[in-house]
This record gives structure tokens, C-alpha cells and sequence, in this order.
């Protein structure tokens, strides 16, 4: 089994210890004096399954998949006057649980975090001094993967990952989900909780969900339900203001349920039933996915196209 790990220190601590460690393992000192770095992998080593936590207050999040062989990989680069790094590792016989991340020091918890830490220049994602966290999960490992982020800018690339379940939870967030690439196996849920948001998840046939389930607060959430699907699904989204726009492919049997007040819906493609709204294509169609929308203020775009 291999774990490596570089935890930043001080400059002057650095040029005493080149002459005794080796360049793999060397610590690293970023350019502010309290700006830290550090990095941590660990081989999958046999496991069967993992359940990965990752916790990030605010600045740029990546969330991409590992090297082959690794169960994780993970770089921190932080401010040490506001955040803690988090990294524990539990092994259960054929399975373990990961926690990953950095912790704020504020006192308040990742997903509480608003839009003005969002912005501050200090610590921001758009800052000189941003920090950043990036995550790199297993290729090979079932993960059930769940992530908290508070004022963050987060692109996550979850294609090809054999995820058994994926959730998210976000503050003031700015978030891009891809899955460019099948999931191997079943998930059984995807989850998304958005709080002051703006949401972008693309290839949602790929994840390979059972269920969906999707909560927005305030802002735009834009969802394209293409990629290969192989079984009918659920899915159920809960919107209070903002604008919801959603895109099938056209060998998708969809069916909605809508409920709103005072919000919008357009659905081209799409024939009123009894029941609600369904594609041209519900009979006939290999898979289907029964969607529930209920939406308060704003508007609802939904479109069928390749």
C-alpha cells in the first residue's frame, strides 16, 4: 500500500530538509506566509467500496477521477488564518470511509457560507489569493461520494466513475456536473441541495440514477438529461426563484407532474395529458423517466431535442 502526503511548512524549514527528502515527498510553502499547501493519495489496496466525504468552505473546487490504481488523490492550497485541512481515512475489512477537505474556521459549517465570502478578495474564487481544493476519486472503488461546499466554484467531472450514490450540497455556489462518460454500474440516488445557486449538470443519462432528486433555493439550475440510458428512473426537483430549464433526448420517454405558483412553463415537445405532460414518444420508447416539478416563482423551460 502507498500513501503520500506533502504538508506545507515554513520557508526556512524547507532548505534544511532539501538535503534529506526526496522530491516526491517534499514540503511545500506557497507564496503568502500563510497561504499553505498540501497533498495526500492513497492506493485503492483491495478495497470493494468507499464512502467519500469531501467538505470545502470557499474558493475553486475540482472533483475529476483519480489515477489509475489510486482509491483518492487530493491537493489543498489554503489560507491557514481561515481554513483547517481535513483528511481521515477509516478501513472497515473490505470497505472504508475517506473524509477530505477544508474546514472553515469561522465557525460556521461549508454550505452556510454566503455570497459576500463568495466574492471576498481574499478568499473568493475569483481573488488574486484564492484557494483551491482538488479531488481525484476512484476509477475502480464503488464510491458513494458525497460533497458539502459552501461560496465555491465547483466543476466536477463524474464521468466514468463507478458512483453508487452522489450528493451535493451547496451555500452561494457557482457548479458544473459532467458525466461525459457512463458510470459503470447503478446509482441508486443522486442528490442536489442548492441553496443561493447556479447549477449546470449535463449528461444526466450517464450517471445511470435511479432517482433524482434536485432542491434550488434561489437561482438558475440547468439540467440535460442526454447520455446512455440503460433503465426507467425517477426523478423529483423542488425550485423556490429562480429559472429551471431542462433538456431530454428525443429517445428519452419523459412524463411530468407540475405543480407551481407564479412561475412559467414552457414545454416544447411535449403533449398535455390527464396526467400531466409527456413526450410524443412515451409509448414507444425503451426507457422513461416520471418527473415531478414543483416550482414557486421564476420560469420552467423544458426541450426535447438531440
Amino acid at each position: 500500500m502507498r500513501r503520500a502526503q506533502r504538508i506545507a511548512t515554513p520557508i526556512s524549514a524547507l532548505v534544511l530538509l532539501a538535503g534529506v527528502v526526496t522530491a516526491g515527498t517534499l514540503p511545500r510553502a506557497a507564496s503568502a506566509q500563510d497561504r499553505l499547501e498540501l497533498s495526500t493519495a492513497r492506493q485503492a489496496d483491495g478495497l470493494k467500496s468507499v464512502t467519500m466525504r469531501v467538505e470545502y468552505g470557499a474558493g475553486i473546487l475540482t472533483v475529476r477521477p483519480a489515477r489509475a490504481g489510486d482509491l483518492y488523490d487530493a491537493h489543498m492550497r489554503y489560507d491557514a488564518a481561515r481554513f483547517s485541512p481535513v483528511r481521515t481515512f477509516e478501513r472497515h475489512e473490505g470497505s472504508a470511509t475517506v473524509h477530505l477537505g477544508l474546514r472553515s474556521l469561522s465557525g460556521k459549517d461549508g454550505v452556510h457560507l454566503d455570497w459576500k465570502d463568495l466574492n471576498d478578495e481574499n478568499v473568493g474564487p475569483d481573488s488574486r489569493n484564492a484557494g483551491s481544493l482538488e479531488i481525484g476519486v476512484s476509477r475502480d472503488v464503488p464510491t458513494d461520494l458525497r460533497i458539502a461546499v459552501g461560496a465555491a466554484r465547483s466543476r466536477l467531472d463524474l464521468g466514468g466513475l463507478p458512483l453508487t450514490n452522489f450528493s451535493l450540497e451547496t451555500g452561494a455556489s457557482e457548479t458544473k456536473i459532467s458525466f461525459d462518460q457512463p458510470n459503470p454500474g447503478r446509482m441508486r440516488e443522486l442528490r442536489i441541495k442548492a441553496g443561493a445557486a447556479s447549477l449546470k449538470a449535463d449528461d444526466l443519462g450517464n450517471a445511470h440514477f435511479d432517482r433524482l432528486r434536485v432542491e434550488g433555493g434561489v437561482g438558475d439550475v440547468t439540467l440535460n438529461f442526454g447520455g446512455d440510458w440503460t433503465q426507467d428512473a425517477t426523478a423529483s426537483i423542488h425550485m423556490g426563484l429562480g429559472s429551471l430549464s431542462l433538456r431530454f433526448p428525443t429517445d428519452l420517454g419523459v412524463r411530468i407532474d407540475k405543480s407551481t405558483v407564479l412561475a412559467s412553463f414552457n414545454a416544447s415537445g411535449f403533449i398535455k395529458t390527464d396526467s400531466g405532460y409527456e413526450t410524443r414518444n412515451w409509448g414507444s420508447a425503451a426507457h422513461h423517466l416520471e418527473l415531478e416539478i414543483n416550482a414557486a416563482f421564476g420560469s420552467i423551460d423544458v426541450e426535447v431535442g438531440p
